[in-house]
């Protein structure tokens, strides 16, 4: 193996967890490209077996909650005056580092009638009206 090959090798194995025999034999077939190399690999990997084990299927499925809360946004406002407006994971550890500040907030905006929304990227919606239904 050259220099020039064993750096594409190099790059592909800091990019992705892949063994020396297997970066060079996506070099070989791609015919030395590392852009299609790290492609392949990649869908490789991505298409490869269900996780096992507790662990591991609690990573997957924390994954996913991570990636749904950041999609997912808070928008508490009054009127059409926005007052805050964050994904879903914010508000949820900034509600896990001060647990009372974020529940006498949300009593705040409640009694002030302000409306809290969930708001998701595709536009799907719930909102909780202050103190208009109490």
């Amino acid at each position: 193996m050259t220099d020039p090959e064993l750096e594409k090798v190099e790059a592909i194995r800091r990019r992705l967890p892949v063994s020396y025999r297997e970066a060079r034999t996506a070099l070989e077939a791609t015919g030395g490209d590392l852009i299609e190399a790290l492609a392949r690999l990649e869908e490789e990997l991505q298409v490869g077996e269900e996780p096992k084990g507790f662990l591991g299927k609690t990573r997957l499925e924390l994954g996913r909650l991570w990636k749904e809360g950041n999609s997912t946004r808070v928008r508490i406002s009054r009127g059409s005056r926005l007052f805050v407006d964050v994904p879903v994971t914010v508000g949820l550890v900034a509600a896990v580092v001060a647990p009372s500040l974020a529940a006498a907030a949300a009593l705040a905006a409640l009694a002030a009638d302000c409306r809290l929304s969930l708001e998701k990227d595709m536009g799907s919606r719930a909102v909780v009206d202050g103190m208009s239904r109490v």
